[in-house]
């Protein structure tokens, strides 16, 4: 969840611009704990405009039968949570919350209901001082279940394998 951002400097007048150029600085900052605070606040009318309930997955609650490689470790910048909206996932937060904010983990509610129920998460999440914002994510979704995992929740560690047992 970081971003690569392209830029381009600006030209005097009369020259030609400078072609956009992606630039590498090596790891990036992590966008979700930004993106979580726009969407915080237990007054906040809303979650964002754009999200719509309810949050859909092909991922259910389950049982993780074993750890699996889901991505490829090198890009990720943080551990990744994936939770739904359901009771199992809160129990799973409620219970490894300190251990996942203590590794630097960040959190995607890839399922709820409705707003409510995304709202009950990012508050369980926020008291452990967690980023989490909401999904769906097909893309993240169809290389956890064309490796096996199909379940709730699950975290995906810095070397890109999934497991539910967290620090």
């Amino acid at each position: 969840m970081a971003m690569a951002l392209p830029t381009t400097a600006l030209s005097q007048p009369g020259q030609a611009s400078p072609p956009l150029q992606q630039i590498d600085g090596g790891p990036a900052v992590p966008v979700s704990p930004y993106f979580s605070h726009l969407i915080a606040g237990d007054d906040q009318q809303g979650v964002l405009s754009g999200v719509a309930f309810p949050l859909v997955s092909r991922l259910k609650p389950g049982v993780l039968r074993q750890p699996a490689a889901v991505l490829e470790g090198r890009w990720l910048t943080q551990p990744l949570f994936l939770v739904g909206g359901d009771d199992g996932s809160y129990l799973w937060l409620h219970r490894h919350g300190e251990g996942l904010r203590r590794i630097g983990a960040a959190g995607i509610v890839l399922s709820a209901a409705n707003e409510a129920a995304f709202k009950r998460m990012q508050k369980l999440a926020g008291e452990h001082g967690l980023p989490i914002a909401p999904g769906p994510d097909a893309w993240l979704e169809q290389q956890l279940l064309a490796r096996g995992v199909g379940v709730l929740p699950v975290l995906i560690g810095t070397d890109g394998r999934a497991r539910q047992e967290a620090p």
